[in-house]
């Protein structure tokens, strides 16, 4: 499952704080910063409130990370808990009487798809919910064709065409120099 976000927990009476928060991962690579927040005031006898625990998260970390808030020259805040969090994705797909589906992906070089279905979707009540498997490999998947061009996938080829060329033009040169000085 891949870590987006952190969502930190802090007592409902802890107030009008903003730190910076740091996340890096074990080798100390930094994949996040931001800040949490919370300020409450009057203002002209109104409350207002703002608050933002959360930060996102740039990169896939490995098995742990390293969270840490700088907090200066203010106490430390009362963390109760970091919740890692991930989003929900879903995959809505009409299968059209059939049981079982394959999916595939994969292709860094495909970009995104775009689908007139979600215009159209309508959520049925009674729709099902479907487990993925596991995934495996495809065993008819063949790759990409090499799409470079001709002369960077034939590169030996234009070398040794090369080579010949200049043999050639030496063979010729020195030939015409014995002609030219023959004739003398």
């Amino acid at each position: 499952m891949p870590l987006e976000r952190l969502a930190f927990d802090v007592p409902a009476n802890t107030i009008n704080f903003n730190r910076t928060v740091v996340i890096s991962e074990k080798q100390g690579n930094e994949m996040g910063r931001g800040s949490i927040r919370r300020v409450q005031l009057n203002r002209a006898g109104q409350s207002v409130v703002s608050e933002d625990l959360t930060l996102e998260l740039y990169g896939r970390p490995g098995n742990s990370v390293k969270v840490a808030i700088q907090n200066g020259d203010d106490k430390p805040l009362p963390i109760e808990h970091v919740r890692a969090l991930s989003f929900e994705r879903r995959i809505y797909l009409d299968p059209d009487g059939k049981t079982s589906l394959q999916l595939y992906y994969g292709d860094a070089e495909l970009g995104s798809p775009a689908y007139d279905y979600a215009k159209f979707f309508q959520p049925s009540p009674n729709a099902g919910v479907a487990q993925f498997g596991l995934p495996e490999a495809n065993p008819q998947f063949t790759g990409r064709p090499d799409e470079r061009p001709w002369s960077e996938r034939h590169q030996g080829v234009l070398w040794a065409a090369m080579v010949a060329a200049v043999a050639l033009l030496g063979a010729l040169a020195v030939r015409g120099m014995k002609g030219s000085s023959a004739s003398k």
